[in-house]
């Protein structure tokens, strides 16, 4: 997945990296992904982002542990295939919205204020399939 291998790279270019996670199993799996040396520099937040109070429990988080943000990565939402659009039950089609749309609106409203404060840093937005290829 995109959202795995730009946590490797930045892992492998020195940085320390915080991720957040709704499940603990997507935590595991990012653990298991890594070398131990890349684990060490990575730290875990369990944090909904499509939760607009998560969102910035989760910026106050990392603002405490690494006191500022270099590069914010939106690696957010999915893709939910299957159903034609005509046959989309309306509950996966709210479900699809929220992780789409509300978890960028969340972790944009806590983080770009942040990177405007610091006038330095870089934030990018992936969104829905695209963070699965």
């Amino acid at each position: 997945a995109v959202g795995e291998g730009m946590v490797k790279y930045f892992l492998s270019e020195g940085a320390n990296v915080a991720v957040p996670y709704r499940a603990g199993g997507k935590a595991e799996s990012l653990k298991n992904y890594l070398t131990a040396q890349e684990q060490a520099s990575l730290t875990l937040f369990k944090a909904d982002v499509s939760d607009a109070q998560e969102a910035q429990g989760l910026k106050e988080q990392v603002l405490a542990k690494f006191g500022k943000v270099d590069i914010a990565v939106a690696s957010l939402g999915g893709w939910y295939q299957g159903y034609d659009m005509a046959d989309w039950p309306h509950e996966l089609w709210l479900t699809l919205m929220h992780n789409n749309l509300n978890s960028h609106f969340s972790f944009a409203r806590a983080f770009l204020p942040v990177l405007k404060a610091q006038k330095d840093g870089l934030y990018i937005n992936i969104n829905g399939g695209a963070q699965d290829m």
